[in-house]
C-alpha cells in the first residue's frame, strides 16, 4: 500500500486538529483505524503533531505543530491560534464537519481561520470570525460563500443573538463575501435555542440559513450542498501542504477558496445564494 503519511500531514496543515476518525475520512481509500493510528504515531515521532487532551472529557486529538508549518506548508509563516484544552471538543467537531462538507458534490472549497489574512476575514463577515468558510459551486451558477458555525456547548441567549445579528447585517448588507450560514448545533438545548431565535429573524435571512443537528450533516438536503459522495473524489489541485504532496485519494478540498473580485450587491451572486431557500432543517417555529 502506498504511504499515506504525506496526505496525513497535508490534512493537518489544512485543518489543524484531527483524530484518527478524521484521518480516515480525509485519506479515504478504506483506511483502517489501525493504519490511521500508525500514521499519527509516525507524525508525532517526527514532531509534526502533538497530542492534546480535554481536561474533563474523554476526548483527545492531535494538533499541528510549528515544525509542521515550517517544514511542510507552502507558507511557513502560518500557525494555529493558541487555544485552551477546554476548546478541544469544539475544534475537533469543526474539523469533522468541514471534512464531511468536502464530500458534498457542490462544495468546491473550504477555508479555516489560519489560512486567511485579517483583511480577508474582515471582508467576509462583520465582527465575526466563523468556524469555517464554505464555497458552493452549482452547475450553471456563480460560486458563493457561506459561513460555518459549529456549536458543541450552550452559549447564552445574548451572545447567540449577537452572532445572528452580525450575520444578518453581513448577509443582507451585500457588502461582504458571506452569502449564507450553516449552523451545526450538536446539543439538544443548543439546537432548540437556535430554532427559537431563528424563528424571530427576518424571512430574508431565513432563506440563507441552514440549521443542522448532526455532525455528519445527515439531516441536510442535497439542493444546496449537493449529494454526499459515495467515494471520496481525487483532489485535482495542490492542497495546504507542500506542492510535492498532492492529495491523490483524499478529500476534494481547496487550499484557498478561489475568489473573484468582490462584487458588492451583484444580483447573479445573490440569486445563486437564494438557492438556500427550502434547505433549512428544523426551521419551523417551535411549539409554544
Amino acid at each position: 500500500m502506498r504511504d499515506k503519511l504525506p496526505i496525513v500531514l497535508d490534512l493537518f496543515c489544512k485543518f489543524g486538529v484531527l483524530s484518527s476518525r478524521e484521518i480516515q475520512i480525509g485519506v479515504g481509500a478504506g483506511l483502517r483505524l489501525a493504519q490511521a493510528n500508525k500514521y499519527l504515531y509516525r507524525a508525532r515521532m517526527r514532531g509534526y503533531i502533538r497530542r492534546r487532551t480535554h481536561p474533563t472529557k474523554w476526548i483527545f486529538a492531535y494538533e499541528a505543530t510549528e515544525k509542521l508549518f515550517e517544514e511542510i506548508s507552502t507558507d511557513g509563516r502560518k500557525s494555529l491560534r493558541p487555544q485552551k484544552d477546554e476548546e478541544l471538543a469544539h475544534r475537533l467537531a469543526c474539523s469533522h464537519v468541514l471534512l464531511n462538507l468536502c464530500r458534498r458534490s457542490f462544495v468546491s472549497g473550504v477555508a479555516v481561520e489560519h489560512e486567511l489574512s485579517p483583511k480577508e476575514l474582515a471582508l467576509f463577515c462583520i465582527e465575526r470570525i466563523p468556524d469555517g468558510i464554505i464555497q458552493v459551486t452549482q452547475t450553471g451558477q456563480p460560486s458563493f460563500e457561506m459561513a460555518l458555525e459549529v456549536e458543541t456547548s450552550e452559549k447564552s441567549i445574548e451572545r447567540t443573538k449577537k452572532i445572528l445579528s452580525n450575520y444578518e447585517k453581513t448577509i443582507l448588507g451585500k457588502r461582504h463575501y458571506c452569502q449564507g450560514l450553516l449552523i451545526v448545533a450538536t446539543t439538544e438545548r443548543g439546537f432548540a435555542m437556535y430554532q427559537r431565535l431563528l424563528a424571530e429573524c427576518s424571512p430574508a435571512l431565513l432563506k440563507r440559513v441552514i440549521l443542522s443537528h448532526e455532525i455528519d450533516l445527515s439531516d441536510v438536503g442535497e439542493n444546496v450542498l449537493g449529494q454526499r459522495l459515495k467515494s471520496i473524489q481525487e483532489n485535482a489541485f495542490a492542497s495546504g501542504a507542500s506542492k510535492r504532496f498532492l492529495a491523490r485519494e483524499g478529500v476534494k478540498y481547496l487550499n484557498h477558496i478561489k475568489r473573484r473580485p468582490l462584487l458588492k450587491g451583484t444580483e447573479s451572486r445573490r440569486r445563486s445564494a437564494d438557492g438556500l431557500t427550502g434547505a433549512t432543517s428544523g426551521m419551523s417555529k417551535p411549539d409554544g
